[in-house]
């Protein structure tokens, strides 16, 4: 008695043809279509079953069959030019190991669970590339076949190209699966179509590479220029990435201006390292947008499979951890620049969540100080003002630079409730001098781009002065260009606001970022501060030079007073002075100082005896 299966199958498993062996081996059977009949037709029993085979190859593009070790011997072709495999690349191998990435079910592991439990398997879908790149779709059914006595004997079943159908239910996916403006797969696509192919990868004990991609200072081109020109530069941008990266890698989008890519075969890191040098050239050329051209840098992470991460998540915390150490290696390097994932960067990954912590602990125990340093009259000397500037020394860490935990606190949210810590500081400060007898210049103190974008942003500030017994001249607000440059309705109007209520507000770090001397002119301003690294290249580069005297000449016509930044030779002074500057900051007349350090200068020049007790 046959076995249940084969009773399952009934007719149309004889009618292919039965299993013969030699010396317990299967011998392999290959039927084109064009041979004058295939070698099993004369051994049909009936007129039914050769028109059931007719019926079946019409149906389908190819037949075949396994052994019991779910290797292919057979493969008869109905349709030529549908299998895109040749015969070699078929006989002898297991459905696993074949060219070509798994799209149902989700992964390879499963198929071979059902096989090697000898269950009927339905829709198996195959995808594969061509040589020009377009994907080929092949879809396979099959049952188990038992012989006379019950024992496994292999599998039979049908295959079929279905390209068409694939490519129209893909045109159709990709309206919800693909982010519009880069054309590229979002967020969740990009994450479901990635888990599947790192899990082929790992079936097949194959190496990935995840680079992810982000455009320098991309949000202050938005803020500079405007999001209509980001969006087609970073269009532009996604498309140039297209043109390096092809199927059957992977390409994402996360969002904003971050970018991913999985290399499905990356057997080497140079794999890895040519096409991030590939990709940091496309991306660098000049992008012609609006009339304009455009240059935008990359800074590229890159992580591998499984060593670096064993799943998704992993893989692109380290891939995007690596893209923070290449925009670390940037300020050394110059941009345009990849690094890989390593333990060192992990490492530093680990210090800086460790900071973010302790951070939020220095909020909550207002664990900061404040260090001041004198701005000086160029032309006799005189204090004008002074610029009070954060600092923090961690009872585990130590000092932390400014330039360390300024940025974590922006990006946590945290520079709020730590520029609130500024302002009462400050102006408790100034109280404590006037008790003393000293009457201190306005006292400047910076305020992120963040804490202009709260609506309570003024009423906060005003509201501190009042408690201070302090007028609104007595402080002066300093904003960097980064943050000035976001001209959103609330900014601005917080702006506006402070400026009327008679505080004084100053554009730090002028040079440093997307500078528009249209900013001069349209933002409510009354002191232009130009950054260091003008003060130092002016004097040797003549285009810089050039740019200095245009940004001055332009700030006095507008009635702003202009100060340089970065002072630290008597060189230097007598050039910015002669350039049109009327003050200075710099290590030539101070660094920042303590407290009881600044009261110390600050009275010994105006001879103004002190009470130190009160300074504490």
């Amino acid at each position: 008695m046959p076995g249940p299966a084969e009773r399952s199958v009934g007719r149309l498993g004889s009618g292919l043809g039965e299993m013969t062996t030699v010396d317990d081996s299967a011998v392999s059977i290959v039927w084109h279509q064009g041979d004058a009949s295939p070698p099993w037709a004369a051994a049909l029993a009936s007129e039914d079953e050769r028109r059931l085979l007719s019926l079946l190859e019409l149906s389908c593009d190819w037949l075949w069959e396994m052994d019991e070790s779910l290797r292919f011997t057979s493969v008869k072709r109905t349709n030529d030019g549908k299998l895109t495999l040749k015969d070699e690349e078929v006989l002898g191998r297991r459905g696993w190991a074949l060219a070509g990435e798994v799209i149902r079910p989700a992964t390879w592991d499963e198929h071979q669970a059902a096989l090697e439990g000898r269950r009927p398997f339905r829709d198996l879908i195959l995808r594969r590339w061509r040589p020009g790149g377009e994907a080929v779709y092949h879809m396979a059914s099959g049952d188990p076949v038992f012989d006379a006595a019950g024992r496994f004997r292999g599998y039979r079943g049908v295959a079929k190209d279905i390209s068409a159908p694939m490519r129209t239910q893909e045109s159709v996916e990709r309206l919800v699966a693909v982010d519009g403006l880069t054309r590229l797969p979002n967020r969740q696509s990009f994450d479901e179509r990635a888990q599947g192919l790192l899990s082929n990868a790992y079936a097949d004990g194959q190496a990935c590479a995840m680079l992810y991609i982000d455009l320098d200072d991309f949000g202050l081109l938005n803020k500079g220029y405007g999001h209509q020109i980001g969006d087609e530069v970073l269009a532009q941008v996604s498309e140039r990435i297209r043109a390096v990266v092809r199927e059957p890698n992977l390409l994402g989008r996360r969002g904003g201006d971050e970018l991913v890519a999985l290399l499905v075969d990356a057997p080497h890191t140079e794999v890895a390292v040519e096409t991030s040098r590939r990709l940091i050239e496309a991306i660098s050329q000049p992008a012609r947008v609006f009339g304009m051209d455009i240059t935008v840098t990359a800074s590229i992470g890159i992580a591998f499979f499984p060593q670096d991460g064993k799943d998704l998540d992993s893989l692109l915390n380290a891939a995007d951890a690596a893209m923070f150490q290449a925009k670390e290696q940037a300020k050394v390097q110059g941009r345009n620049t990849h690094a890989l994932y390593t333990p060192a960067v992990a490492r530093r990954v680990d210090v800086r969540l460790r900071l973010e912590q302790r951070l939020r602990r220095a909020v909550e125990a207002r664990d900061f100080r404040l260090y001041y340093q004198p701005l000086v009259s160029m032309a006799d000397g005189r204090m004008v003002g002074a610029e009070a500037l954060l600092r923090w020394k961690d009872v585990e860490l130590g000092d932390i630079a400014p330039s360390e935990f300024i940025p974590i606190a922006e990006e946590s949210g945290l520079i709020v409730a730590v520029g609130d810590w500024v302002l009462r500081e400050a102006c408790r400060q100034i109280q404590i001098w006037r008790q003393i007898g000293l009457n201190v210049p306005p006292i400047a103190i910076n305020v992120a781009g963040v804490q202009l974008q709260q609506t309570a942003c003024v009423d906060g500030v005003l509201a501190v002065l009042q408690q201070s017994a302090m007028m609104p001249s007595d402080i002066e607000i300093e904003v960097t260009e980064t943050g000035l440059l976001d001209t959103s309705a609330t900014s601005l109007e917080n702006l506006l606001r402070l400026r009327d209520a008679g505080v004084k507000i100053a554009l730090d770090d002028f040079g440093v970022g997307f500078s528009s001397l249209s900013h001069l002119r349209d933002l409510p301003i009354s002191r232009l501060k130009i950054d260091r690294t003008f003060t130092v290249d002016c004097m040797r580069d003549h285009r810089t030079l050039t740019i200095v005297k245009a940004v001055i000449e332009m700030a006095r016509s507008l009635g702003l007073s202009v100060t340089a930044e970065g002072i630290e030779t008597q060189a230097q002074q007598t050039w910015m002075q002669h350039l049109g500057c009327e003050s200075a900051q710099g290590y030539l007349y101070a660094r920042p100082m303590s407290a009881e350090d600044f009261v110390n200068v600050f009275a010994g020049r105006a001879g103004i005896g002190r009470d130190k007790s009160l300074m504490r």
